[in-house]
């Protein structure tokens, strides 16, 4: 390559090999330090994780909060469908529609009125007791149940 750039290269150069008889295969000096440092890094990574194993208490994977039923009134709820949601209509979310505890805590179960449906969302208020109150959240309707006013009207029975 030196002859090709036209460029002197040291015999003391660590890349520098003989042009004349066969070169063989050239030993990159920075591919051996390379392994060398690599070799350092996993044995310490191994022994990090080993010391973690020993301290560390086992902390929960996957943690998922369910909204309580609402016993009296579960057989009036029903499966949402795009399509039959409509504006001023009551819904529920599912009361396991969001696994994330935080996502959980905040939406599962809530009893919400339909503001709007629009481009497949289902854009809602809430209308229960607990807080902070939701105006504008949207909803995919496959998390949602709708309210059997038809049921209702027709059986008796109270309002969630």
């Amino acid at each position: 390559m030196s002859l090709a750039a036209a460029t002197p290269v040291e015999p003391s150069d660590t890349y520098w090999v003989s042009p004349i008889g066969d070169i063989g295969y050239l030993d990159d000096p920075d591919e051996v330090l390379l392994s060398a440092a690599t070799e350092r890094f996993s044995q310490r990574a191994r022994e990090l994780a080993e010391e973690e194993k020993l301290t560390a208490t086992p902390k929960p994977r996957h943690v998922q909060w369910i909204a309580p039923a609402d016993l009296d009134n579960e057989h009036l709820w029903s499966p949402a469908k795009l399509g039959q949601i409509k504006a001023g209509e009551k819904v529920r979310v599912l009361r396991d529609a969001y696994s994330d505890l935080k996502l959980g805590m905040l939406h599962n179960g809530r009893i919400l009125e339909v503001i709007e449906v629009k481009d497949g969302d289902v854009i809602c208020a809430s209308i229960d007791e607990r807080e902070p109150k939701l105006n504008g959240a949207h909803y995919a309707p496959y998390t949602l149940e709708q309210w059997q006013a038809d049921y209702q009207s027709t059986h008796g029975g109270g309002t969630p």
